[in-house]
């Protein structure tokens, strides 16, 4: 998602593959490299690839579906009312308990 930002846009992710091939160091400096590798109307297909950066070795793979957003505000004030409407669930199941 962070490749569509880049670019001044914003998007969601629909779908998310990670491949770990080796670990992942935590005290280690790794790059990660991400390409678009199809857009077809608000539907981005997007790959990328993390390396140990000192040596190149490639640590992870990754591919995914994403989906461009117009209007990021609209977006987030409908989850916002989504999250809003799931605690309201929780609280009456509690209260039923």
């Amino acid at each position: 998602g962070h490749l569509v930002l880049l670019h001044g846009g914003m998007s969601v992710t629909a779908r998310l593959t990670v491949e770990f091939l080796r670990p992942v160091p935590i005290e280690r400096e790794v790059e990660i490299i991400a390409r678009v590798d199809s857009a077809e109307g608000r539907k981005l297909t997007i790959s990328g690839e993390m390396t140990l950066a000192a040596s190149g070795a490639v640590l992870a793979r990754a591919h995914g579906l994403f989906a461009q957003r117009d209007n990021p505000g609209a977006h987030f004030d409908k989850l916002d009312a989504w999250l809003d409407e799931q605690d309201r669930i929780a609280a009456e199941k509690g209260a039923e308990d």
